[in-house]
């Protein structure tokens, strides 16, 4: 990758964090995944999950909404987040 393409790909993204369009977007999505997080009980043992919503239980710890308020995709959004304002 040569110098030029990376400083307009550097230069691109950095169009992308600072777009309105982005913030909306990302404050979008982190109130959606707020929302799951509180109607989903978080914390308990995964058996609890398997046993409450079965096949779904399975699909909640995968993506880690048994505890999503501190999962690392969750707490990049907020960086993302962070570092956008």
């Amino acid at each position: 990758m040569s110098e030029l393409q990376r400083f307009s790909l550097l230069r691109g993204t950095w169009r992308l964090l600072n777009s309105f369009k982005f913030v909306i977007a990302l404050l979008s999505i982190i109130a959606l995944i707020s929302f799951v997080g509180v109607l989903i009980p978080q914390g308990l043992p995964e058996r609890v999950y398997i046993k409450k919503f079965g096949l779904p239980g399975h699909i909640i710890l995968a993506f880690g909404l048994d505890n999503v308020f501190r999962t690392g995709w969750f707490l990049g959004m907020l960086a993302f987040l962070a570092l956008d304002i």
